[in-house]
């Protein structure tokens, strides 16, 4: 089943081309298609599978690991990742999100990175979660990544 992500300022974008008073049904028929795979919305990015039919991980984790700067326990990432209770998207979103900014802490930066925690240990303590310091500037971290068909996203 094919996989997607909100693209948050396009779908706020679209939003406005829609009827006050039509939009919360809109939002309960996308949100639902977009969760069966069946989206075909400007402001749903596809997340496409590798070429390797062999890999055990899920397209939303490639993504995410893509972007996570430590590259160690992918498998023990992995079982995190499944265990949690939220939809991969939305999870895959948060991360994200995160990590834009965590990314930019001086913890993470120093000494070559040496204090960025493990994947597994990101994700099983919820750090996507955590709030972004108020002394950080919102609009100096956004950046743009690629996803996995090629197309480049801001987020």
């Amino acid at each position: 089943m094919a996989r997607y992500i909100l693209d948050t300022d396009g779908l706020k974008e679209y939003m406005t081309k829609i009827p006050v008073e039509h939009r919360g049904e809109f939002l309960r028929t996308a949100v639902t298609a977009l969760h069966q795979g069946l989206a075909n919305y400007p402001w749903a990015v596809r997340i496409k599978a590798k070429k390797n039919e062999d890999s055990i991980y899920t397209e939303a984790f490639e993504t995410f690991w893509e972007q996570y700067p430590k590259k160690t326990g992918k498998g023990g990432a992995f079982k995190s990742w499944k265990k949690t209770k939220m939809a991969e998207d939305v999870l895959l979103r948060k991360c994200l999100e995160a990590l834009k900014w965590q990314k930019q802490l001086e913890q993470w930066t120093k000494d070559k990175g040496s204090f960025v925690p493990n994947p597994k240990t990101y994700l099983d303590n919820f750090y996507y979660d955590d709030d972004m310091p108020a002394g950080m500037n919102p609009d100096r971290v956004r950046q743009t990544i690629t996803t996995m068909d090629g197309r480049e996203i801001e987020v």
